[in-house]
């Protein structure tokens, strides 16, 4: 069927949200959105990814625990797509070793697969003499690796080839390694991993013959303190942009950066996206969350919750600076997922706790408009398409 897709809306159960994962019918070229129906309402499903070529949805169960495993872990499920009615019949399911897998992506190849690692809060203390004979606590963390699986064939999960682990200096960042996501480049050659612990961005590539990891840098993106959350890249120009779940200075940062095939990365703007009223009460949870980019790379879309709102910003292509232009409000609570409709025509954001699905037409100078159509399910989160037949 012509401009139509099936979205895959994952839901998440924390922060008073609800497991589960929705199917929805998407109209490309009017941004309408109809639900369909549920597909799962036990496993609390984070970021998902689609192969389009395999018609393979990719998605984590961003959990502490799974029932019967005797250690704390998450799993990455794989589910062989209809593209006719959207059903999903189940490949596979693997533990991934650590709480929380919070970002799953595939390089262009289709030969290896990335996931990142949340992993949970927390320090344990093991209590050990200090050099005046005295005890003293030494502190630990749990991990919070980057893992490359090889993929087979026919899109099933394969080895896990190598593991990296960020090095973090607890004095300096007390809340240890927290990966949000891991997003390649259009060429494909490299990829981008937030660290919410640190507050950097690492550039890393695959040595495909070895089937390793190599990290090419390591590069703060704002002041100290602030948790970068999500990448995008612009498709055809040298910038990523990055924005921020959490900032010690009361702002919600989005930033810029060019960069190099070889992982140079340059810092190029850093703009606040908050509306230009809000200010964040004392003990508040405001928080960004999704985050996207126009298909032309004109224009950067992310989700503020609190103010409930969604921050537009315009790139400039022959500088790569950012300057914010709209903010929109959202009739829901706690907007969780953005994500661009396949075409490029719309924008659709999901509300964690209020389960409010509304798409927005992007008109001419980047703006966003609201359709007027919306759905209903709660937990949303994370979304993905596949086209229908």
């Amino acid at each position: 069927m012509e401009n139509m897709y099936w979205m895959y809306l994952s839901l998440w159960k924390e922060h008073d949200g609800a497991p589960g994962l929705g199917l929805f019918a998407v109209n490309a070229e009017t941004g309408e959105i109809t639900f369909c129906k549920k597909l799962e309402d036990r496993i609390s499903f984070g970021c998902s990814f689609v192969d389009k070529k395999r018609n393979i949805l990719y998605i984590c169960n961003e959990d502490e625990k799974v029932w019967g495993v005797p250690y704390d872990t998450g799993r990455l499920y794989g589910y062989k797509i209809s593209p006719e009615d959207g059903s999903l019949t189940e490949l596979f399911r693997q533990e991934t070793y650590c709480p929380n897998p919070s970002y799953v992506s595939l390089d262009t190849s289709g030969d290896f697969l990335i996931i990142a690692h949340h992993s949970t809060g927390g320090a344990i203390a093991s209590l050990e003499k200090d050099e005046n004979g005295s005890y003293a606590p030494k502190l630990s963390f749990r991990e919070s690796p980057l893992e490359l699986f090889s993929l087979n064939e026919d899109g099933t999960l394969g080895e896990l080839l190598d593991v990296k682990k960020h090095a973090v200096d607890p004095t300096v960042f007390p809340r240890g390694s927290f990966l949000h996501s891991a997003v390649f480049s259009p060429s494909g050659n490299l990829f981008a991993v937030c660290d919410k612990g640190d507050g950097c961005v690492y550039l890393y590539t695959i040595d495909r013959e070895r089937g390793e990891l190599k990290l090419l840098s390591r590069t703060m993106t704002d002041v100290h303190g602030a948790r970068p959350r999500c990448c995008v890249f612009h498709p055809t120009l040298p910038y990523f942009i990055i924005n921020h779940e959490q900032m010690k200075d009361k702002r919600m940062m989005v930033c810029s950066f060019r960069y190099s095939e070889n992982g140079k990365v340059e810092k190029i703007s850093s703009v606040n996206v908050l509306p230009p009223d809000c200010v964040i009460p004392p003990g508040s949870h405001y928080e960004q969350q999704g985050l996207c980019i126009s298909e032309d790379g004109n224009y950067i879309y992310t989700c503020i919750n609190g103010p409930n709102s969604i921050g537009v910003l315009a790139l400039d292509g022959a500088s790569g600076a950012l300057h914010l232009v709209q903010n929109v409000p959202i009739a829901g609570k706690w907007p969780r997922g953005l994500a661009l409709i396949p075409g490029g025509k719309f924008v659709v954001a999901s509300c964690l706790v209020s389960g409010d699905v509304i798409s927005y037409a992007i008109e001419a100078n980047g703006h966003l408009r609201p359709t007027g159509s919306t759905a209903k399910l709660r937990g949303g989160s994370y979304m993905s398409f596949c086209e229908k037949s």
